[in-house]
């Protein structure tokens, strides 16, 4: 199919759909989506991967009853993340699976408006229902109140794949490692919870010696910074490094 934020294609009877970027971008718009996914004809399921920062309301709306008034079973998964209006989509799964470090994240609708002063009073209005809608959708799917919809999405809230099972927003949640968030990501959102590249995992001393070295050390910095590790932690532990401990050993011997 064409070539855009989203594929579709017909796998031994399965609609396979990707949604890998911003949504509704360059122009292609849920209407393009619409026909694509009728072009498959008759499937017996459709699954449905994510990773996405968002994109426009409506088109996630609208994705989302086109996948809900389908006859065949909706699997959604996240790959990533699936912040906004990707959340919306996500919604649509008859089964929803994320791994537990990935990410899914609500706010409340944003828009640009500019005019006179009963025109902003009508945006705002619009952003309003907006809302209401998408409180009706993850309500649908929750089970939470409304109350704590409302509040999760001013506060712009994100949930891994954990916490989202707990909340009711996933089905499962899976023990699988999915990559950080980007840096191109994070920009669209407050509260992302970003990760920082070097926070990583190494299968041995001499991997991470490596990788200190790629980051600008020296090899007499590399191996200062590498008996520093060997003193506090165990090979086991190296593996599970986290980002305050890699921080804290780097500024003792590099800086990068």
């Amino acid at each position: 199919m064409k070539k855009t934020w989203y594929q579709i294609q017909n796998k031994y009877d399965s609609a396979e759909i990707e949604i890998h970027d911003e949504i509704g971008s360059w122009g292609i718009s849920a209407s393009s989506f619409a026909s694509d996914l009728k072009a498959l004809g008759d499937v017996k399921s459709i699954n449905v991967s994510i990773h996405s920062p968002g994109g426009s309301a409506f088109d996630g709306i609208a994705i989302h009853n086109m996948l809900t008034a389908h006859k065949a079973p909706v699997n959604t998964s996240v790959l990533g993340v699936a912040a906004s209006a990707a959340s919306i989509i996500l919604m649509a799964g008859d089964t929803i699976t994320m791994p537990e470090d990935s990410f899914l994240m609500i706010h409340e609708p944003f828009t640009m408006a500019m005019g006179n002063a009963e025109e902003l009073r009508e945006t705002a209005d619009l952003l309003d229902k907006m809302t209401t809608s998408l409180v009706n959708i993850y309500e649908k799917k929750t089970g939470l109140d409304e109350k704590e919809i409302r509040s999760m999405l001013a506060e712009e809230t994100w949930l891994n794949g954990i916490e989202a099972v707990d909340k009711g927003f996933a089905t499962e949640a899976v023990n699988r490692k999915v990559a950080a968030l980007s840096k191109d990501f994070i920009r669209h959102f407050k509260n992302a919870p970003y990760k920082d590249e070097r926070n990583t995992d190494f299968a041995d001393f001499k991997e991470f010696k490596a990788y200190l070295c790629k980051l600008g050390a020296s090899n007499s910095e590399a191996e200062r910074v590498l008996h520093s590790v060997k003193d506090l932690q165990s090979k086991s532990a190296v593996q599970s490094l986290d980002l305050t401990q890699l921080s804290s050993l780097l500024n003792k011997g590099i800086k990068s």
